[in-house]
């Protein structure tokens, strides 16, 4: 992967981090504390403890604190791997991913397992995290040096970009890889590159340049060319168009935009209802065509396009929604009713959990799950 291939080898290579990796050589000569480093996914947080490993001739133990959920995991598993000694007869750097990713499960007792980590390891211990102010990162405060990764500009991302680009012979467009790296996450952009390019040559069309043929093309006929080739479907480049309408349309234009868009979701509602599919060419003429038609005067300046709220809003509750699902359903079964009766179960099942009495097993994000209701 692009994103291994291009990762930084030593602490300089990290990028807009420069005050961080100060904090973390300053740490690395005297590590008696853990370091607790924080920032926003994709920052560079843990392709910093690889440098650091790397930099300083250490063996890198790389663990990820959502797969520990009670005191002994991470005595089995931590502190076993603090224990043991290095198999190339030099000093470990212990990595502990993700820790706020422990979902506050603090009466398991383990924060405070990885304190006593931390004390007694004869190894220096670098912790991640994505927020510093979760229930859990906040029991471990005391036994950590904390540094902050800040979200990089997206300038010294494009740079990144560029680089690969040029490197692998992608042929990625400047304005793509500018609207990847205006996300500035590192990781998420260089994924997010080679997903849509390396590879898959016969799928090089990204959503971003879909809009842009549709809010930008001269004809009718390159407007309509917008859907061709892509790499989504059309209900999800529908919400692509509507998220970034208003940036490109104003005043009547705007009006007419949306009408042309609701029009085509008139046709798409009568495909699921009667499964018509000849109706799909008026779906993509309306929302490609009719939406660029509805303009009086085209801008070709850059627009800044943003991905829609709504399939960001979906992918991260995801998880969330699949152990919801899972723990009604072991509740509709036990009480013989249907997963959507079995939500009026919730307190109830809530109140066993928390005595120690349920009467059928469940698994810790399901408990977790509860703990948040």
């Amino acid at each position: 992967m692009l994103v291994n291939k291009y990762a930084p080898r030593k602490l300089d290579e990290v990028i807009g981090q420069d005050e961080a990796i100060k904090k973390i050589r300053e740490w690395a000569k005297n590590p008696k504390k853990g370091l607790l480093v924080s920032g926003s996914p994709g920052v560079g947080k843990t392709a910093a403890a690889v440098a650091l490993a790397k930099e300083m001739n250490w063996e890198l133990v790389e663990l990820n604190a959502s797969d520990f959920r009670k005191k002994g995991d991470i005595a089995e598993k931590l502190i076993n791997a603090a224990q043991q000694k290095s198999l190339f007869s030099k000093s470990k750097l212990i990595l502990v991913d993700e820790v706020d990713g422990l979902a506050g499960r603090t009466d398991y007792g383990a924060p405070g397992a990885i304190v006593d980590l931390i004390k007694n390891s004869p190894y220096p211990v670098y912790l991640t995290c994505n927020d510093s102010w979760a229930n859990p990162v906040r029991a471990i405060k005391g036994a950590v040096t904390e540094v902050k990764f800040n979200k990089p500009k997206t300038g010294d991302v494009l740079k990144i970009l560029e680089r690969i680009n040029k490197i692998e012979n992608l042929g990625v467009e400047r304005s793509t890889l500018l609207q990847l790296a205006t996300s500035r996450d590192i990781r998420g952009a260089i994924s997010d590159m080679e997903a849509g390019y390396s590879g898959e040559r016969n799928r090089v069309k990204t959503a971003f340049e879909g809009l842009r043929e549709v809010f930008k093309s001269q004809t009718f006929e390159d407007a309509r060319k917008a859907y061709e080739g892509l790499d989504t479907n059309i209900d999800q480049f529908m919400l692509w168009i509507d998220q970034n309408i208003a940036k490109e349309y104003v005043d009547e234009d705007l009006a007419r935009a949306y009408e042309a868009l609701s029009r085509a979701d008139v046709f798409r509602g009568r495909i699921k209802r009667i499964q018509d599919w000849k109706l799909l060419k008026y779906v993509i003429d309306m929302s490609t065509a009719g939406v660029n038609s509805a303009k009086s005067q085209v801008n070709n300046e850059f627009t800044n396009y943003a991905p829609p709220v709504f399939l960001s809003m979906m992918g991260r509750t995801k998880f969330t929604r699949a152990t919801r699902k899972s723990l009604l359903t072991k509740i509709a079964n036990h009480t013989h009713t249907s997963t959507k009766r079995a939500i009026e179960y919730l307190p109830v099942i809530k109140m066993l959990a928390k005595s120690g009495e349920l009467p059928f097993e469940l698994d810790d994000k399901e408990l977790s799950f509860l703990e948040r209701l």
